[in-house]
């Protein structure tokens, strides 16, 4: 890729240094080849480049009687602090999800932030650092209005244990403003085999569905680390997350598709896994997402933004390539000037 050559949307130096090291990543000349590391190598190249961040602070609130909307007001304050340390790295990202029957669930909304490590998440604060750039009578008056507005029943830090994500390329990342959360209690003494269990079965099942069924956008696996009150007693969650923009199927469609899936996954007899037998379903719980922090607070996720898309460059010779990129992943497809093309490789992006 040459420096001469221009670019639409972003300037063309930026994409020299961003991208450069992508044009053959599979082996594949720059011109008249086409290469194939392998449907499977690629799936797992670009589920490993979609990771979610490891870590996650879920903080569990019960709102006091008539003060929901002074407590939605109050998180957005909150937001623009958790605005600014996304900014400054020292957490991934913020949301604000309301739970859909709080009476079942036991509290009214949760918090989740998403950390790269479990040293962020235990050095979530500083204080002093937030006074600075927020105003300490401003911050001494939040901290006020909080208390008068909801109490914390608990806090919890989960680890990532596994995960699936959709790995359609040309799907663009859905928000997904909907959520459901499984709690687990694990029967003494089987935590080994429930894992295995999770991250060898359920872990390609649901990444099969993902790529079958619009509305699901992905599922995740995680063990919890460190409790502040017992609340439910879980060990472990999963969550499946949903684009709640399309239309829901039926109980009975779901039902076939996912019996489909399963025997398309060559996946062991059910009764034969003893689920019963190795974890316990705690709860379920619907959330629904309220408020998070914006795109741009975060760098990476930020630049992420501006490169998603559809590239053409022209070549000297009258040809062209196209980029298409989408989280994760780009696709190179080579065109000679009558529009024919000659090769194409993919490539995914951590």
């Amino acid at each position: 890729m040459s420096c001469h050559i221009t670019m639409k949307r972003l300037d063309a130096h930026v994409w020299l240094a961003i991208l450069g090291g992508f044009l053959a990543i599979n082996g594949a000349p720059l011109r008249g080849a086409e290469t194939d590391a392998g449907a499977a190598t690629l799936a797992t190249r670009t589920k490993a480049a979609q990771r979610p961040c490891g870590w996650a602070k879920i903080d569990y609130m019960r709102v006091k009687p008539g003060k929901e909307d002074a407590y939605l007001s109050i998180e957005k304050e909150w937001r623009e602090i958790h605005n600014e340390l996304a900014r400054q790295g020292k957490f991934n990202s913020w949301a604000l999800w309301k739970v859909a029957d709080p009476k079942d669930a036991g509290y009214d909304f949760i918090t989740v932030k998403y950390f790269d490590s479990l040293s962020d998440c235990n050095n979530e604060y500083d204080w002093e650092e937030i006074e600075g750039f927020f105003g300490k009578d401003k911050l001494g008056s939040l901290f006020r209005r909080t208390q008068e507005a909801r109490t914390k029943i608990s806090s919890t830090v989960w680890q990532l244990a596994d995960y699936t994500m959709s790995l359609v390329p040309s799907k663009a990342k859905p928000a997904f403003p909907q959520a459901m959360i499984g709690y687990l209690k694990v029967t003494p003494g089987k935590e080994e085999n429930c894992e295995k269990m999770e991250k060898t079965v359920f872990s390609k099942f649901w990444q099969k569905v993902a790529a079958k069924d619009p509305r699901f956008i992905g599922w995740r696996f995680a063990k919890k680390v460190s409790p502040f009150k017992e609340g439910l007693g879980q060990d472990y969650m999963t969550i499946h997350l949903l684009d709640s923009k399309l239309t829901a199927p039926s109980q009975k469609q779901t039902d076939e598709l996912h019996k489909q899936v399963w025997k398309e996954a060559g996946l062991p007899d059910f009764k034969s896994l003893n689920v019963k037998g190795l974890r316990t379903m705690v709860n379920v719980v619907t959330i629904n997402k309220v408020l998070e922090t914006q795109l741009e607070s975060n760098p990476v996720q930020s630049y992420w933004g501006k490169m998603l898309g559809n590239w053409k460059a022209s070549l000297p010779d009258g040809g062209y390539r196209i980029k298409r990129i989408s989280p994760g992943h780009e696709d190179l497809e080579i065109y000679d000037k009558n529009g024919k093309l000659e090769g194409k490789s993919s490539c995914v992006k951590v």
